[in-house]
């Protein structure tokens, strides 16, 4: 269900931009019959220009964002089978291997309300990391 989650986010994009864009062209053909003669055909092209341009628009970002997860598990792959030469290689040179470790989860229930410096004693706002006279870390 969720291999290959970006190729499918562009493609639902893709789906979405056809239907966007058939209804583009009935919005316009409803104008133009609506208004009938040459205005209706030059409304027909210049609503259905304008059309397509709001649905490519509105697509676009959609179709960026499955591009973006794409690319972040190939970016993983890529340094997992980096790491994993990385270490064959420090195996036969009787080196330390090279371990990858994830960030520490941040406590969300440490970072709310204002906060006490430690170090200097300072009242520091909520939304502050670090502290504002002697930069001390909040954690």
């Amino acid at each position: 269900m969720f291999e290959n989650i970006g190729g499918k986010i562009k493609g639902y994009a893709k789906a979405v931009f056809v239907i966007e864009a058939l209804g583009s062209l009935a919005g316009a053909v409803a104008i133009a019959v609506g208004i009938g003669g040459f205005g209706g055909f030059m409304m027909f092209l210049i609503s259905l220009a304008i059309f397509i341009i709001i649905s490519y628009l509105s697509v676009m970002f959609l179709y960026a964002y499955g591009e973006l997860v794409e690319n972040s598990a190939k970016i993983n792959k890529n340094t997992e089978e980096l790491v994993r030469k990385i270490n064959m290689v420090a195996e036969t040179q009787g080196v330390r291997p090279v371990v990858v470790q994830n960030p520490p989860p941040v406590n969300r229930h440490i970072l709310s309300g204002p906060w006490r410096c430690k170090n200097c004693d300072t009242q520091n706002s909520d939304s502050d990391r670090f502290c504002k006279s002697c930069g001390a870390s909040r954690d």
